[in-house]
């Protein structure tokens, strides 16, 4: 016990000066439970969202567009876009956790329901 204790001081003389109790609080709570949201529910949830509809029209594209290209295409498109975009959802929810949690802590960026509309989600930008 007295090996953590000396661990934690030791770790707190690290932190800059400006780094107050509050926002290294809220930079644990933010990364923690931006972490947790955003990677498990509204990144996943938003991604396939997003790379469903983007697949469809995709694969019905590369398949001509005609009647019988969208009977095939859209299925086909729709559920390959919501198992990739479910599952970089999950990576993206988990980087937004993380990034935003100490940049941002709190902020709708950090659980990742930002953006104009609920379709307004990319996977796979992970430019931040």
């Amino acid at each position: 016990m007295k090996k953590i204790f000396v661990l934690l001081v030791l770790a707190s003389l690290t932190l800059p000066s400006f780094a107050s109790a509050t926002r290294v609080a809220k930079q644990t709570l933010g990364v923690t439970v931006g972490t947790f949201y955003g990677g498990f529910l509204s990144g996943p949830m938003r991604g396939a969202y997003r790379k469903s509809g983007d697949w469809a029209e995709h694969v019905t594209d590369q398949f001509g567009g005609g009647p019988l290209a969208k009977v095939f295409g859209y299925p086909i498109g729709s559920i390959a876009g919501t198992f990739v975009g479910g599952f970089v959802g999950v990576a993206k929810g988990v980087s937004n956790g993380i990034v935003y949690g100490i940049r941002k802590p709190l902020s709708d960026e950090n659980f990742s329901v930002d953006g104009a509309s609920y379709a307004d989600f990319d996977p796979f930008d992970f430019n931040y």
